[in-house]
């Protein structure tokens, strides 16, 4: 969508003749590129707000489903008071289960986290 909008921007911009050859005014290129660098970040940014809003709602949801059960796990030791070993098993899956989700949010997140810094990354060169 913006590298569409980009690419005639610059086929428009007067041409300068040198010896390397016809290329661009490299100035009004850069003006150009931080044009759509400033238009990506935009959208960058109001992507990231939606889902780190959806990060909070999950890490609640996830607090919300577990969090009662935590307490109850604290109160029988972990799983080593269990009566026997189905209710061990029982205790061990939703354990698992939810350590699982719980390194699916932290995946996410770093996800997340790792997107930004790459746009900041890619703003970054473009300004230098």
């Amino acid at each position: 969508m913006i590298e569409e909008w980009q690419r005639p921007e610059i086929a428009k911009l007067p041409v300068i003749h040198g010896k390397a050859g016809d290329y661009p005014d490299p100035m009004n290129v850069r003006r150009v590129k931080l044009e759509a660098m400033s238009k990506h970040l935009m959208i960058v940014d109001r992507e990231l707000q939606t889902s780190i809003n959806k990060w909070k709602t999950d890490v609640e949801q996830e607090k919300r489903q577990y969090g009662k059960f935590a307490q109850d796990l604290e109160s029988i030791h972990y799983g080593d008071d269990a009566a026997n070993g189905v209710c061990r098993n029982a205790i061990a899956n939703t354990q698992n289960k939810m350590l699982h989700s719980l390194q699916t949010l932290l995946d996410r997140s770093n996800t997340i986290w790792n997107n930004a810094l790459d746009w900041y990354k890619k703003k970054i060169a473009v300004d230098n």
